[in-house]
């Protein structure tokens, strides 16, 4: 309800009750998606080949740290007393998710899966070789160990939430699923040739997070002992998604393909840019649905229609003032910051029986 000046609860039950928008209130769970996409990705990619150590890390720096840096070091330019070196130091070394680092409303607060998913980068290598010398059951071992940490700690202190929801001890269940499915895709492809695997799967997660989005004025969630399964079934249900997705006949047009290929590319700079514009983009556009605009008959009655009708009012909001913008920006961003950075990147596979020389290699072997 960021973008009314007097939102009340039936305004609220109204929005919610709108399947769209409550689905859409729930935009952050694109977040277990992208991690859970992260371990099947990088399982698929590796789990033939050899790797070079320092060619992939120095190739997850490039992909993650150029934008991530920037947006750092412009929330402590525009608030230096409260963003000291210290704030920097933690933030840069992977510790942004926890207390006293770099913060600016408008920049940085989405930026705190950025260590999350870095910390992943640094134990997936470990993690292929725990998985080559002990097979699936090491991985699904660690989930189980997951799990009981969170028992743990949910037993001790009442709540699981922050350690779930915003560190890699509650987030490592989404990767390591993704990496056990995308290790057994060969195996579990055919069960999802059918495109209406896909469909159907397609429809139940939907109606799965309509069901689980919290209504307007419901219980505090947060100490809930949900977050401790929580993770891990969406993971799972993204991961099975996945997998269907790509074993299935059904493909999407040449050109339709292209253009999510396209925003793929510009994904991470979507997810950084994007909530500037959620947050800051209020400023003109309340003036316009709630101002005086007696000269202009039309965007008079536009306004009052709006007003009255707020489903209308958040998509319109959505559709033409924070999505617009944030593509501008995160076009200009990939490819000012992101994409020179991205043409330093060098291949880090390697075909099994080939070494490079006087650099640490991942072996295949088991």
């Amino acid at each position: 309800m960021l973008l009314f000046e007097k939102p009340n609860i039936v305004t609220a039950q109204t929005i919610y009750d709108c399947p769209l928008t409550r689905i859409a209130s729930e935009g952050y769970i694109g977040v277990a998606l992208f991690m859970t996409l992260s371990g099947f990705l990088f399982a698929r990619i590796c789990h033939d080949k050899n790797i070079n150590l320092w060619n992939f890390y120095r190739n997850r720096l490039l992909r993650i740290y150029p934008l991530f840096l920037f947006v750092l070091l412009m929330a402590c330019s525009l608030d230096p007393l409260r963003n000291d070196f210290l704030s920097l130091f933690r933030s840069v070394f992977l510790m942004h998710n926890l207390k006293n680092a770099v913060f600016f409303p408008q920049f940085t607060e989405v930026l705190w899966t950025v260590p999350v998913e870095v910390q992943f980068y640094a134990i997936f290598p470990f993690l292929l070789i725990f998985y080559r010398k002990f097979g699936l059951k090491y991985l699904f071992a660690l989930i189980g160990l997951t799990l009981g940490t969170k028992i743990a700690v949910y037993w001790f202190t009442g709540s699981v939430f922050m350690m779930a929801y915003t560190t890699i001890f509650g987030r490592i269940d989404q990767f390591v699923v993704g990496m056990i499915l995308g290790f057994s895709y060969d195996k579990l492809k055919k069960y999802f040739e059918s495109p209406l695997a896909f469909f159907a799967l397609l429809s139940l997660t939907i109606l799965g997070i309509w069901c689980c989005v919290t209504p307007p004025g419901g219980p505090d969630t947060t100490k809930s002992a949900w977050w401790i399964l929580r993770n891990l079934i969406e993971g799972t249900v993204f991961g099975v998604l996945i997998l269907s997705y790509l074993a299935t006949s059904f493909r999407l047009p040449s050109r339709l393909s292209r253009l999510l290929a396209f925003g793929g590319a510009l994904s991470f700079s979507l997810y950084v840019d994007h909530f500037f514009f959620l947050r800051s983009g209020g400023h003109f556009y309340i003036p316009l649905v709630y101002g005086h605009h007696s000269r202009y008959p039309l965007l008079c009655q536009l306004a009052a229609w709006l007003q009255v009708h707020p489903i209308a009012n958040i998509l319109c909001f959505a559709l033409f003032v924070e999505l617009p913008l944030t593509i501008v920006a995160a076009v200009l961003t990939y490819f000012v910051i992101e994409k020179p950075f991205l043409s330093l990147r060098i291949e880090y596979t390697i075909d099994p029986g080939e070494r490079a020389v006087s650099q640490p290699v991942l072996t295949h072997a088991r």
